[in-house]
Protein backbone atom coordinates (compact mmCIF):
# COMPACT_ATOMS: atom_id res chain seq x y z
CA UNK A 1 0.00 0.00 0.00
CA UNK A 2 1.26 3.20 -1.07
CA UNK A 3 3.14 5.34 1.91
CA UNK A 4 0.40 8.30 2.64
CA UNK A 5 2.61 11.79 2.56
CA UNK A 6 1.78 14.03 5.30
CA UNK A 7 3.21 17.82 6.38
CA UNK A 8 2.68 21.06 4.93
CA UNK A 9 2.81 21.74 1.00
CA UNK A 10 5.29 24.75 0.83
CA UNK A 11 4.49 24.75 -3.00
CA UNK A 12 3.37 28.58 -3.91
CA UNK A 13 -0.30 28.30 -4.92
CA UNK A 14 -1.54 30.46 -7.80
CA UNK A 15 0.98 32.63 -7.67
CA UNK A 16 1.38 35.84 -9.81
CA UNK A 17 3.85 36.96 -12.09
CA UNK A 18 4.18 38.88 -15.49
CA UNK A 19 5.29 37.46 -18.07
CA UNK A 20 8.45 39.75 -18.85
CA UNK A 21 7.55 40.85 -22.04
CA UNK A 22 3.85 41.92 -20.98
CA UNK A 23 5.57 43.34 -17.35
CA UNK A 24 7.68 45.61 -20.38
CA UNK A 25 5.02 46.41 -22.20
CA UNK A 26 2.52 47.42 -19.56
CA UNK A 27 4.66 49.66 -17.47
CA UNK A 28 6.39 51.10 -20.03
CA UNK A 29 3.15 51.99 -21.66
CA UNK A 30 1.78 53.79 -18.35
CA UNK A 31 4.84 55.26 -18.07
CA UNK A 32 5.55 59.16 -18.81
CA UNK A 33 8.97 60.34 -19.89
CA UNK A 34 11.20 61.10 -16.88
CA UNK A 35 10.33 57.27 -15.50
CA UNK A 36 11.15 56.21 -19.63
CA UNK A 37 14.62 57.95 -19.28
CA UNK A 38 14.80 55.76 -15.50
CA UNK A 39 13.76 52.88 -16.72
CA UNK A 40 16.52 52.61 -19.68
CA UNK A 41 19.25 53.71 -17.41
CA UNK A 42 18.70 51.04 -15.08
CA UNK A 43 18.36 48.30 -17.89
CA UNK A 44 21.38 49.59 -19.77
CA UNK A 45 23.28 49.49 -16.20
CA UNK A 46 21.70 45.52 -15.56
CA UNK A 47 21.87 44.00 -18.96
CA UNK A 48 25.21 43.87 -21.05
CA UNK A 49 23.27 43.03 -24.75
CA UNK A 50 21.69 46.70 -23.76
CA UNK A 51 24.02 49.77 -24.86
CA UNK A 52 23.40 53.26 -25.66
CA UNK A 53 23.36 54.64 -29.29
CA UNK A 54 25.07 57.96 -29.37
CA UNK A 55 24.60 58.86 -33.10
CA UNK A 56 22.08 61.57 -34.01
CA UNK A 57 19.15 61.29 -35.59
CA UNK A 58 19.29 61.20 -39.76
CA UNK A 59 18.09 64.48 -41.58
CA UNK A 60 16.62 61.89 -44.48
CA UNK A 61 12.79 60.25 -43.37
CA UNK A 62 12.06 57.49 -45.39
CA UNK A 63 8.08 57.51 -45.79
CA UNK A 64 7.98 53.81 -45.30
CA UNK A 65 8.90 54.57 -41.64
CA UNK A 66 5.96 57.03 -41.01
CA UNK A 67 3.70 54.29 -42.21
CA UNK A 68 3.58 51.55 -39.71
CA UNK A 69 5.97 51.69 -36.98
CA UNK A 70 4.49 49.93 -34.08
CA UNK A 71 3.08 46.92 -36.75
CA UNK A 72 5.75 44.52 -36.30
CA UNK A 73 4.93 41.11 -34.67
CA UNK A 74 5.21 41.07 -31.08
CA UNK A 75 7.31 37.84 -30.50
CA UNK A 76 7.06 36.27 -26.70
CA UNK A 77 10.74 35.53 -26.79
CA UNK A 78 10.56 33.38 -23.90
CA UNK A 79 11.11 29.80 -25.29
CA UNK A 80 14.65 27.96 -24.62
CA UNK A 81 15.02 27.95 -28.14
CA UNK A 82 15.28 31.39 -29.48
CA UNK A 83 14.89 32.51 -32.56
CA UNK A 84 18.42 33.86 -33.78
CA UNK A 85 17.03 35.75 -36.58
CA UNK A 86 15.48 37.75 -34.24
CA UNK A 87 19.54 39.34 -33.34
CA UNK A 88 19.35 40.12 -37.01
CA UNK A 89 16.50 42.56 -37.07
CA UNK A 90 17.72 44.18 -34.58
CA UNK A 91 21.40 44.51 -35.90
CA UNK A 92 19.79 45.80 -39.11
CA UNK A 93 16.66 47.63 -37.99
CA UNK A 94 16.66 51.43 -39.63
CA UNK A 95 16.36 53.39 -36.39
CA UNK A 96 15.74 56.60 -38.02
CA UNK A 97 12.06 57.06 -36.58
CA UNK A 98 10.03 60.31 -37.52
CA UNK A 99 8.53 60.54 -34.21
CA UNK A 100 11.92 60.52 -32.57
CA UNK A 101 13.12 64.56 -32.14
CA UNK A 102 15.62 66.15 -34.08
CA UNK A 103 18.10 67.72 -31.74
CA UNK A 104 18.72 70.86 -34.23
CA UNK A 105 15.09 71.70 -34.54
CA UNK A 106 14.21 71.61 -30.97
CA UNK A 107 12.79 74.83 -29.35
CA UNK A 108 15.12 76.39 -27.70
CA UNK A 109 12.90 78.25 -25.42
CA UNK A 110 11.20 75.17 -24.27
CA UNK A 111 12.29 74.74 -20.71
CA UNK A 112 11.47 78.75 -20.22
CA UNK A 113 7.93 76.97 -20.85
CA UNK A 114 8.09 74.23 -18.78
CA UNK A 115 9.06 75.32 -15.67
CA UNK A 116 5.90 76.94 -14.94
CA UNK A 117 3.91 74.19 -14.86
CA UNK A 118 4.44 72.12 -11.46
CA UNK A 119 3.51 68.87 -10.33
CA UNK A 120 4.17 67.22 -7.16
CA UNK A 121 1.75 64.91 -6.10
CA UNK A 122 2.03 61.29 -7.69
CA UNK A 123 5.72 60.56 -7.40
CA UNK A 124 5.27 61.12 -3.55
CA UNK A 125 2.30 58.82 -3.39
CA UNK A 126 4.18 56.20 -5.54
CA UNK A 127 6.76 55.93 -3.01
CA UNK A 128 4.31 55.72 -0.56
CA UNK A 129 2.21 52.80 -1.82
CA UNK A 130 5.04 51.04 -3.23
CA UNK A 131 5.89 49.49 0.44
CA UNK A 132 2.17 48.37 0.98
CA UNK A 133 1.83 46.10 -1.95
CA UNK A 134 4.19 43.04 -2.24
CA UNK A 135 1.91 41.80 -5.40
CA UNK A 136 3.26 42.58 -8.58
CA UNK A 137 0.02 42.61 -10.22
CA UNK A 138 -1.71 44.71 -7.37
CA UNK A 139 0.93 47.32 -7.68
CA UNK A 140 1.14 47.82 -11.50
CA UNK A 141 -2.64 48.14 -10.83
CA UNK A 142 -2.19 50.64 -7.98
CA UNK A 143 0.27 52.82 -10.11
CA UNK A 144 -2.01 52.86 -12.97
CA UNK A 145 -4.65 54.34 -10.28
CA UNK A 146 -2.13 57.07 -8.67
CA UNK A 147 -0.87 57.73 -12.75
CA UNK A 148 -4.83 59.07 -13.59
CA UNK A 149 -5.54 60.82 -10.35
CA UNK A 150 -6.60 64.35 -11.02
CA UNK A 151 -5.36 67.49 -9.16
CA UNK A 152 -7.43 67.35 -6.30
CA UNK A 153 -6.49 63.30 -5.46
CA UNK A 154 -9.79 62.30 -6.87
CA UNK A 155 -9.74 58.86 -9.30
CA UNK A 156 -10.82 60.15 -13.35
CA UNK A 157 -11.64 57.10 -15.00
CA UNK A 158 -14.62 55.83 -16.53
CA UNK A 159 -15.76 52.25 -16.15
CA UNK A 160 -15.15 51.72 -19.70
CA UNK A 161 -11.19 52.62 -19.16
CA UNK A 162 -10.79 50.25 -16.38
CA UNK A 163 -11.87 47.69 -18.24
CA UNK A 164 -10.07 48.43 -21.07
CA UNK A 165 -6.81 48.46 -18.74
CA UNK A 166 -7.79 45.40 -17.54
CA UNK A 167 -8.43 43.26 -20.53
CA UNK A 168 -4.93 42.26 -21.65
CA UNK A 169 -3.78 41.80 -17.58
CA UNK A 170 -4.15 38.07 -17.92
CA UNK A 171 -1.70 35.99 -15.88
CA UNK A 172 -3.23 34.04 -13.31
CA UNK A 173 -6.50 32.05 -12.75
CA UNK A 174 -7.71 34.74 -10.47
CA UNK A 175 -9.87 36.97 -12.43
CA UNK A 176 -9.08 40.19 -13.02
CA UNK A 177 -11.79 42.57 -13.09
CA UNK A 178 -13.69 45.60 -11.79
CA UNK A 179 -14.28 43.72 -8.09
CA UNK A 180 -10.64 43.22 -8.07
CA UNK A 181 -9.88 46.85 -9.52
CA UNK A 182 -12.13 48.07 -6.69
CA UNK A 183 -9.80 45.77 -3.75
CA UNK A 184 -6.49 47.43 -5.01
CA UNK A 185 -8.46 50.70 -5.04
CA UNK A 186 -9.80 50.28 -1.80
CA UNK A 187 -6.38 49.52 -0.40
CA UNK A 188 -5.23 52.88 -1.53
CA UNK A 189 -8.20 54.65 -0.09
CA UNK A 190 -7.21 53.44 3.43
CA UNK A 191 -3.67 54.20 3.18
CA UNK A 192 -2.17 57.41 4.08
CA UNK A 193 -2.63 60.31 3.25
CA UNK A 194 -7.04 58.43 3.89
CA UNK A 195 -9.39 59.87 0.77
CA UNK A 196 -6.98 59.07 -2.36
CA UNK A 197 -8.08 57.58 -5.42
CA UNK A 198 -11.57 58.76 -4.05
CA UNK A 199 -14.41 58.99 -7.05
CA UNK A 200 -14.93 62.42 -5.61
CA UNK A 201 -15.48 64.46 -2.30
CA UNK A 202 -18.13 62.62 -0.42
CA UNK A 203 -16.35 59.23 -0.67
CA UNK A 204 -12.99 60.86 0.55
CA UNK A 205 -14.58 62.72 3.68
CA UNK A 206 -16.39 59.25 4.35
CA UNK A 207 -13.04 57.76 4.27
CA UNK A 208 -11.12 60.06 6.31
CA UNK A 209 -13.71 60.28 8.83
CA UNK A 210 -13.61 56.11 8.72
CA UNK A 211 -9.82 56.44 9.48
CA UNK A 212 -9.50 59.12 11.56
CA UNK A 213 -10.14 59.08 15.70
CA UNK A 214 -13.48 61.80 15.67
CA UNK A 215 -15.84 61.20 19.28
CA UNK A 216 -18.95 61.51 16.53
CA UNK A 217 -17.24 58.88 13.47
CA UNK A 218 -20.78 57.53 12.88
CA UNK A 219 -23.44 60.60 13.06
CA UNK A 220 -20.44 62.53 10.50
CA UNK A 221 -20.35 59.97 8.12
CA UNK A 222 -24.01 59.87 7.67
CA UNK A 223 -24.58 63.60 7.83
CA UNK A 224 -21.59 63.54 4.84
CA UNK A 225 -23.77 60.63 3.13
CA UNK A 226 -27.64 61.98 3.36
CA UNK A 227 -27.35 65.66 4.61
CA UNK A 228 -24.13 67.46 3.68
CA UNK A 229 -25.82 70.13 1.76
CA UNK A 230 -27.74 70.93 4.91
CA UNK A 231 -24.61 70.89 6.70
CA UNK A 232 -23.15 73.03 4.37
CA UNK A 233 -26.28 75.48 4.26
CA UNK A 234 -26.37 76.08 7.83
CA UNK A 235 -29.56 74.13 7.87
CA UNK A 236 -28.93 73.22 11.45
CA UNK A 237 -32.02 72.82 13.16
CA UNK A 238 -33.33 70.34 11.25
CA UNK A 239 -30.14 68.36 11.74
CA UNK A 240 -30.69 68.79 15.10
CA UNK A 241 -34.06 67.38 14.52
CA UNK A 242 -33.39 64.40 12.16
CA UNK A 243 -30.04 62.94 14.78
CA UNK A 244 -31.19 64.33 18.16
CA UNK A 245 -28.18 66.04 18.74
CA UNK A 246 -28.07 68.96 21.26
CA UNK A 247 -25.95 72.36 20.30
CA UNK A 248 -23.11 71.69 21.95
CA UNK A 249 -22.97 68.20 20.63
CA UNK A 250 -23.69 69.60 16.87
CA UNK A 251 -20.94 72.35 17.55
CA UNK A 252 -18.55 69.39 18.16
CA UNK A 253 -19.24 67.49 14.82
CA UNK A 254 -18.66 71.25 13.12
CA UNK A 255 -15.27 70.92 14.68
CA UNK A 256 -14.32 67.53 13.65
CA UNK A 257 -15.73 67.96 10.31
CA UNK A 258 -13.23 70.65 9.66
CA UNK A 259 -10.45 68.46 10.45
CA UNK A 260 -11.23 66.46 7.23
CA UNK A 261 -9.92 67.77 3.83
CA UNK A 262 -12.67 68.05 0.54
CA UNK A 263 -9.35 67.66 -1.43
CA UNK A 264 -7.01 64.51 -0.54
CA UNK A 265 -4.31 65.81 -2.48
CA UNK A 266 -3.94 68.76 -0.46
CA UNK A 267 -2.51 66.55 1.98
CA UNK A 268 0.64 65.56 0.43
CA UNK A 269 2.60 68.93 1.36
CA UNK A 270 6.06 67.87 2.55
CA UNK A 271 7.74 67.66 -0.84
CA UNK A 272 9.53 69.90 -3.11
CA UNK A 273 8.17 70.68 -6.30
CA UNK A 274 8.93 68.93 -9.63
CA UNK A 275 8.46 70.59 -13.08
CA UNK A 276 6.20 68.59 -15.32
CA UNK A 277 7.91 67.48 -18.69
CA UNK A 278 6.05 66.41 -21.56
CA UNK A 279 5.85 63.25 -23.29
CA UNK A 280 4.79 64.47 -26.66
CA UNK A 281 5.36 68.26 -28.44
CA UNK A 282 3.29 69.65 -30.96
CA UNK A 283 3.89 72.89 -32.66
CA UNK A 284 2.03 74.79 -35.91
CA UNK A 285 4.46 74.14 -38.96
CA UNK A 286 3.82 75.44 -42.33
CA UNK A 287 -0.48 75.58 -42.50
CA UNK A 288 -0.31 72.18 -40.28
CA UNK A 289 0.53 70.73 -37.11
CA UNK A 290 3.71 68.85 -36.36
CA UNK A 291 4.14 66.41 -33.82
CA UNK A 292 7.17 64.93 -32.09
CA UNK A 293 8.29 63.07 -29.33
CA UNK A 294 10.28 65.33 -26.34
CA UNK A 295 12.77 61.93 -26.05
CA UNK A 296 16.16 65.14 -25.94
CA UNK A 297 17.56 63.87 -22.77
CA UNK A 298 16.42 59.75 -23.27
CA UNK A 299 19.12 57.40 -24.43
CA UNK A 300 18.93 55.19 -27.03
CA UNK A 301 19.43 51.86 -26.45
CA UNK A 302 20.18 49.44 -28.80
CA UNK A 303 21.57 45.91 -28.58
CA UNK A 304 25.40 45.22 -28.30
CA UNK A 305 26.85 44.05 -31.01
CA UNK A 306 29.71 41.97 -29.23
CA UNK A 307 27.61 39.73 -27.71
CA UNK A 308 26.36 38.65 -31.43
CA UNK A 309 28.90 35.53 -31.66
CA UNK A 310 28.48 34.84 -27.92
CA UNK A 311 24.74 33.87 -28.69
CA UNK A 312 25.82 31.44 -31.48
CA UNK A 313 28.13 30.07 -29.88
CA UNK A 314 25.87 29.00 -26.82
CA UNK A 315 22.95 28.42 -28.86
CA UNK A 316 22.73 24.65 -27.67
CA UNK A 317 24.17 25.05 -24.69
CA UNK A 318 22.50 24.40 -21.18
CA UNK A 319 24.43 25.00 -18.38
CA UNK A 320 23.66 27.80 -15.88
CA UNK A 321 26.07 30.68 -17.57
CA UNK A 322 23.99 30.17 -21.07
CA UNK A 323 20.70 30.25 -19.17
CA UNK A 324 21.33 33.59 -17.70
CA UNK A 325 22.50 34.87 -21.15
CA UNK A 326 19.47 34.11 -22.64
CA UNK A 327 17.48 35.77 -19.79
CA UNK A 328 19.37 38.67 -20.43
CA UNK A 329 19.20 38.57 -24.09
CA UNK A 330 15.17 38.24 -23.95
CA UNK A 331 14.90 40.43 -21.27
CA UNK A 332 16.91 43.04 -23.99
CA UNK A 333 15.19 41.90 -26.91
CA UNK A 334 11.66 42.44 -25.05
CA UNK A 335 12.38 46.20 -23.30
CA UNK A 336 13.57 47.17 -26.92
CA UNK A 337 10.46 46.24 -28.65
CA UNK A 338 8.22 47.39 -26.13
CA UNK A 339 9.93 50.92 -25.80
CA UNK A 340 9.21 51.16 -29.47
CA UNK A 341 5.99 50.10 -29.39
CA UNK A 342 5.05 52.74 -26.51
CA UNK A 343 6.87 55.45 -28.61
CA UNK A 344 5.51 54.89 -32.01
CA UNK A 345 1.97 53.86 -30.39
CA UNK A 346 1.87 57.51 -28.27
CA UNK A 347 3.10 59.36 -31.65
CA UNK A 348 0.04 57.91 -33.34
CA UNK A 349 -2.67 58.33 -30.61
CA UNK A 350 -1.47 62.36 -30.49
CA UNK A 351 -1.38 62.22 -33.92
CA UNK A 352 -4.67 61.32 -33.86
CA UNK A 353 -6.02 63.05 -31.38
CA UNK A 354 -4.51 66.52 -33.17
CA UNK A 355 -6.54 65.69 -36.12
CA UNK A 356 -9.43 65.58 -34.44
CA UNK A 357 -9.44 68.41 -32.12
CA UNK A 358 -8.31 70.83 -34.46
CA UNK A 359 -10.17 73.50 -33.97
CA UNK A 360 -9.68 73.52 -30.07
CA UNK A 361 -6.62 74.51 -31.45
CA UNK A 362 -7.53 77.05 -32.98
CA UNK A 363 -10.24 78.50 -31.73
CA UNK A 364 -9.87 77.19 -28.01
CA UNK A 365 -11.96 74.84 -25.44
CA UNK A 366 -15.37 75.88 -25.96
CA UNK A 367 -14.45 73.65 -29.69
CA UNK A 368 -13.03 70.91 -28.16
CA UNK A 369 -15.00 67.76 -29.49
CA UNK A 370 -16.35 64.78 -28.25
CA UNK A 371 -13.62 61.80 -28.16
CA UNK A 372 -13.40 58.42 -26.32
CA UNK A 373 -11.25 55.28 -26.80
CA UNK A 374 -12.92 54.10 -29.71
CA UNK A 375 -12.66 56.50 -31.74
CA UNK A 376 -9.16 56.86 -31.45
CA UNK A 377 -8.47 52.81 -31.79
CA UNK A 378 -10.42 52.90 -35.06
CA UNK A 379 -8.15 55.80 -36.39
CA UNK A 380 -4.77 53.98 -35.21
CA UNK A 381 -5.87 50.53 -35.90
CA UNK A 382 -4.17 50.34 -31.93
CA UNK A 383 -6.27 48.52 -28.65
CA UNK A 384 -8.32 50.35 -26.62
CA UNK A 385 -6.87 49.25 -23.76
CA UNK A 386 -3.25 49.85 -24.61
CA UNK A 387 -4.54 53.54 -25.54
CA UNK A 388 -5.94 53.96 -22.37
CA UNK A 389 -2.53 53.02 -20.65
CA UNK A 390 -0.94 55.36 -23.20
CA UNK A 391 -2.66 58.97 -22.60
CA UNK A 392 -2.56 58.41 -18.64
CA UNK A 393 0.34 60.47 -16.44
CA UNK A 394 1.43 62.05 -20.12
CA UNK A 395 1.14 65.37 -20.88
CA UNK A 396 1.63 67.43 -24.28
CA UNK A 397 2.57 70.73 -24.76
CA UNK A 398 1.17 72.63 -27.42
CA UNK A 399 0.63 76.27 -28.92
CA UNK A 400 -2.25 76.57 -26.59
CA UNK A 401 0.08 75.53 -23.32
CA UNK A 402 0.52 72.06 -21.37
CA UNK A 403 -2.06 69.77 -21.10
CA UNK A 404 -2.78 65.88 -20.02
CA UNK A 405 -3.54 63.64 -22.92
CA UNK A 406 -6.63 62.70 -21.26
CA UNK A 407 -7.85 66.33 -21.04
CA UNK A 408 -8.76 65.82 -24.99
CA UNK A 409 -11.29 63.23 -24.34
CA UNK A 410 -14.67 63.89 -23.25
CA UNK A 411 -18.04 62.59 -22.87
CA UNK A 412 -20.75 63.59 -25.95
CA UNK A 413 -24.04 65.11 -25.32
CA UNK A 414 -26.36 65.15 -28.02
CA UNK A 415 -27.64 68.19 -29.04
CA UNK A 416 -31.53 69.52 -29.91
CA UNK A 417 -31.76 69.03 -33.57
CA UNK A 418 -28.94 67.19 -34.42
CA UNK A 419 -25.12 66.85 -33.86
CA UNK A 420 -23.16 66.67 -30.35
CA UNK A 421 -20.96 68.65 -27.86
CA UNK A 422 -18.18 67.48 -25.17
CA UNK A 423 -18.93 67.70 -21.68
CA UNK A 424 -15.74 70.23 -21.59
CA UNK A 425 -16.73 72.11 -23.86
CA UNK A 426 -20.14 72.56 -21.92
CA UNK A 427 -17.57 73.37 -18.66
CA UNK A 428 -16.23 76.32 -20.96
CA UNK A 429 -19.74 77.51 -21.27
CA UNK A 430 -20.58 77.65 -18.11
CA UNK A 431 -17.60 79.50 -17.54
CA UNK A 432 -17.76 81.98 -19.77
CA UNK A 433 -21.81 82.62 -18.72
CA UNK A 434 -20.84 83.08 -15.20
CA UNK A 435 -17.65 85.48 -15.96
CA UNK A 436 -20.42 87.60 -18.16
CA UNK A 437 -22.99 87.53 -15.54
CA UNK A 438 -23.95 90.58 -13.68
CA UNK A 439 -22.44 90.32 -10.28
CA UNK A 440 -25.82 91.89 -8.30
CA UNK A 441 -28.19 89.31 -9.80
CA UNK A 442 -25.60 86.13 -10.66
CA UNK A 443 -27.05 82.93 -12.97
CA UNK A 444 -28.70 80.18 -11.33
CA UNK A 445 -28.18 77.14 -12.23
CA UNK A 446 -31.43 76.97 -13.83
CA UNK A 447 -30.88 79.73 -15.28
CA UNK A 448 -27.76 78.34 -16.92
CA UNK A 449 -29.71 75.52 -18.05
CA UNK A 450 -32.20 77.51 -20.20
CA UNK A 451 -29.62 79.59 -21.73
CA UNK A 452 -27.67 76.21 -23.06
CA UNK A 453 -31.08 74.91 -24.20
CA UNK A 454 -31.28 78.14 -26.96
CA UNK A 455 -28.04 77.15 -28.02
CA UNK A 456 -29.67 73.67 -28.38
CA UNK A 457 -28.19 71.72 -25.40
CA UNK A 458 -30.15 70.18 -23.51
CA UNK A 459 -28.40 69.12 -19.99
CA UNK A 460 -30.09 68.55 -16.58
CA UNK A 461 -29.58 71.44 -13.45
CA UNK A 462 -27.85 69.17 -11.43
CA UNK A 463 -25.47 68.13 -14.29
CA UNK A 464 -25.19 72.05 -14.43
CA UNK A 465 -24.83 72.28 -10.52
CA UNK A 466 -21.83 68.77 -10.61
CA UNK A 467 -19.89 70.53 -14.22
CA UNK A 468 -19.74 74.23 -11.71
CA UNK A 469 -18.25 72.57 -8.91
CA UNK A 470 -15.75 70.85 -10.80
CA UNK A 471 -14.91 74.42 -12.00
CA UNK A 472 -14.74 75.22 -8.31
CA UNK A 473 -17.16 78.12 -8.80
CA UNK A 474 -19.65 78.76 -5.88
CA UNK A 475 -23.71 78.57 -6.06
CA UNK A 476 -25.47 81.81 -6.97
CA UNK A 477 -26.33 82.74 -3.24
CA UNK A 478 -22.29 82.41 -2.29
CA UNK A 479 -21.30 84.37 -5.43
CA UNK A 480 -24.03 86.72 -4.85
CA UNK A 481 -22.69 87.34 -1.23
CA UNK A 482 -18.85 87.33 -1.89
CA UNK A 483 -20.04 90.30 -4.02
CA UNK A 484 -21.48 92.06 -1.36
CA UNK A 485 -18.59 91.95 0.16
CA UNK A 486 -16.36 93.10 -2.28
CA UNK A 487 -18.42 96.63 -2.49
CA UNK A 488 -18.29 97.07 0.98
CA UNK A 489 -14.76 96.52 0.97
CA UNK A 490 -14.41 99.21 -1.78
Amino acid sequence: MPRKRTGINLTPFNSQVLNPSLFHKVKLLNSNIVDVITAVNQIIEANPFIEIDYEEPSEEIEEKDKEEPDKEEEKDVTSEEFDLSLVEDFFERDDDIPYLSKRKERDSNLMEKLIMFEDSTKDKLKKLIRADFDNQLELIIAEYIIDNLDEKGFLELSKEEIENFLSEIDISEETIDLNFFEKVRKKILSMKPYGIAAYGTKESLIVQAEYRNLKHKDIIKKIIEEDFQKFATNDTNSLLVKYNLSEKEFNEIKEEIKLLTPYPADMITDIKPEYIIPDVIVTKGDGDYEIYLNDENCPKPRLNSYYKKIIEQMKWQRNKDAKFIRAKFEEAINFIKSLDYRNSSLYKVTKAIVEIQKEFFEKGTEYIKPLNLKTISEITDIHESAISRIVSNKYVLTPKGVFRLKFFFSSSFQKIGGGSISSKSIKEKIKNMIKAEDYENPLTDQQIVELLAKEGINIKRRTVAKYRDMLDIPSSKARKKMNKNREVRK
